[in-house]
């Protein structure tokens, strides 16, 4: 026997690459590159509707439940929550994923 891998005849090469089709784009239109810059005008307008949703909300929400609420991105978040915590117009409560913010 020559050089070949036992159990797969000779000259026939399979490629992960053309069994898997191609995406040619995200999934639900959004984009996988790095977000825009944001001033830090942009970061107090999220913060202001994301404060104006809890204010109602007297259990508080988690992170996913805001992001759902608003639509926003998941990458626009840990900035927001983290300038409303800092600033003290945010509380929050739990550890990771349990995390509940309430508008302070």
């Amino acid at each position: 026997m020559t050089s070949g891998s036992p159990g797969r005849p000779r000259g026939s090469s399979t490629t992960k690459a053309a069994s898997t089709p191609a995406r040619t784009s995200a999934p639900s239109g959004r984009s996988k590159g790095r977000l825009p810059r944001r001033s830090p005008a942009d970061i107090a307008k999220a913060l202001g509707t994301i404060v104006a949703l809890l204010k109602g909300k007297k259990a508080g929400l988690r992170s996913e439940q805001i992001r759902d609420a608003l639509k926003l991105d998941k990458r626009e978040l840990p900035r927001v929550l983290g300038e409303g915590l800092k600033t003290k117009r945010l509380k929050s409560k739990g550890q990771k994923r349990a995390t509940v913010y309430s508008a302070a």
